[in-house]
């Protein structure tokens, strides 16, 4: 819970620039940065030295890779 903790002012530079002038560039860096991020966790979903094998770590990490993917489709359809 201490690593969600640190990650919160990464979290508000990027939803600042959500709002910004570059928002389309951010959210398809963001969409992918999620998509990877997920399939990497699930790639290392048994290595003996990841530390992100509990239910609150999964509950984030996942769902935001899906709703990445659902949101790049989405964008594509435009």
């Amino acid at each position: 819970k201490i690593f969600t903790f640190i990650h919160l002012p990464l979290y508000t530079i990027i939803l600042s620039l959500l709002f910004s002038q570059y928002q389309t560039i951010i959210f398809w860096f963001l969409d992918l940065f999620l998509i990877i991020h997920a399939i990497l966790h699930l790639f290392f979903e048994k290595h003996p030295r990841n530390g992100f094998k509990n239910t609150f770590s999964r509950s984030i990490i996942y769902p935001m890779g899906i709703l990445a993917v659902i949101h790049l489709l989405l964008l594509f359809k435009k």
